[in-house]
């Protein structure tokens, strides 16, 4: 996408784009390439309203939104890049924490922890999501709670 600002263009990416189960709402990830800023965002068609939201601290690529709540799971799993990354975290058996961030309110709350495990969240419905477990290859449910 490419957008005018007046003097200049700038690119941005939108990502993680998911729709409310209504249809109403669409959240995503808006990247500013060029300004190293991004935030998510929520779109509501009914009311015609755009809000913006800041990423948390921590936020890289373990993460995943319900766009019927508003809510985000995220870790706080460092970004790999280059190959031997990941045993190098699993070697300094770093704590990795599962969060759980309402936009509505900005309360955020810890949901599981582990020893240098990536995630890997997925929300399943409104209330119940899929995480991977500190044993290889293993997925597990968990019911989060009001």
């Amino acid at each position: 996408m490419i957008l005018n600002n007046k003097d200049k263009i700038n690119e941005c990416i939108l990502s993680s784009m998911k729709w409310s189960a209504d249809k109403e709402v669409i959240w995503g990830l808006l990247d500013w390439c060029s300004a190293a800023n991004y935030f998510f965002f929520n779109y509501n068609y009914t009311t015609n309203t755009l809000k913006r939201f800041a990423v948390p601290e921590g936020l890289a690529f373990d993460y995943d939104i319900n766009p019927n709540t508003g809510k985000l799971l995220y870790s706080d799993y460092p970004p790999t890049y280059a190959v031997g990354d990941d045993q190098g975290l699993i070697d300094t058996k770093k704590e990795i924490h599962l969060y759980l961030l309402d936009f509505a309110t900005n309360k955020r709350t810890i949901v599981k922890t582990s020893i240098a495990t990536k995630f890997n969240v997925k929300w399943v419905t409104n209330h119940l999501i899929e995480v991977s477990s500190d044993r290889l290859n293993h997925r597990v449910t968990l019911t989060l709670k009001n």
